[in-house]
C-alpha cells in the first residue's frame, strides 16, 4: 500500500467515524412516561334490555360521548348521552385545586382531599343495546380515553323474553250461582 493510498483509507475512516459520532449525537432521547388508567366500574340500569332499549351504566369515571365506546356482544352500541350530577362540576373543581389531576395521573387516583365532596358525584352514560345483538346472557364493556372496564354481566332479551302472560284475564266466576 502506497502511502497516498494509507492516507486516503486513514482518512475514510475517520471521516466515517466522526459521521458515526455526529449521527449518534443527533439521535433524540428516548424518554419513558407513565400513565395511570382508569378501571371503569359501573352498574347497569336496567340489567337486561331489548335491542333497540335504552340502558344507563351508572359508575365512571367518564369522559365524554364522543370518545366512549360500548360494546355489548362484542358489538358497538350508539352512546346517547353522558350525564352528570351537579356536584360532579364540585368534586372536578376541588381536584384540579388539589393537585390529583396531575398530567400522567389521568385523574383516576383517590383524592382524599376531595372524598366528602366527589361521593356525592353520580355520572350515568347511556347507551342503545345494538338492533343485532343476539338474545342470551352476555357482557357490556366500556371503553374511553380514560380506561377500561371489566365485561359487566347483562341479558339481551329476545321475542321469549318480552311480558307475554297468556293467563285468562276474563272477570266472570263460572262458579256462581
Amino acid at each position: 500500500m502506497t502511502p497516498v493510498s494509507s492516507l486516503l483509507v486513514a482518512a475514510r475512516r475517520a471521516a466515517v467515524l466522526a459521521l458515526g459520532a455526529l449521527l449518534l449525537a443527533g439521535c433524540p432521547r428516548v424518554f419513558e412516561e407513565t400513565f395511570t388508567r382508569c378501571t371503569l366500574e359501573f352498574e347497569l340500569e336496567p340489567d337486561a334490555a331489548a335491542p333497540g332499549e335504552v340502558v344507563d351504566a351508572v359508575g365512571g369515571p367518564w369522559t365524554s360521548a364522543f370518545d366512549t365506546r360500548v360494546e355489548i356482544a362484542g358489538l358497538r352500541a350508539d352512546v346517547i348521552s353522558i350525564d352528570r350530577t351537579p356536584e360532579c362540576a364540585r368534586c372536578a373543581e376541588c381536584r384540579e385545586e388539589s393537585g390529583c389531576d396531575l398530567p400522567g395521573r389521568g385523574g383516576c387516583p383517590t383524592c382524599d382531599a376531595c372524598a366528602d365532596v366527589c361521593v356525592e358525584c353520580v355520572e350515568t352514560l347511556t347507551f342503545e343495546v345494538p338492533g343485532d345483538a343476539p338474545a342470551g346472557p352476555t357482557a357490556v364493556t366500556v371503553f374511553n380515553d380514560r380506561g377500561g372496564s371489566r365485561p359487566v354481566p347483562f341479558t339481551v332479551l329476545g321475542d321469549d323474553d318480552t311480558d307475554t302472560d297468556d293467563t285468562d284475564t276474563d272477570d266472570t266466576d263460572t262458579d256462581l250461582p
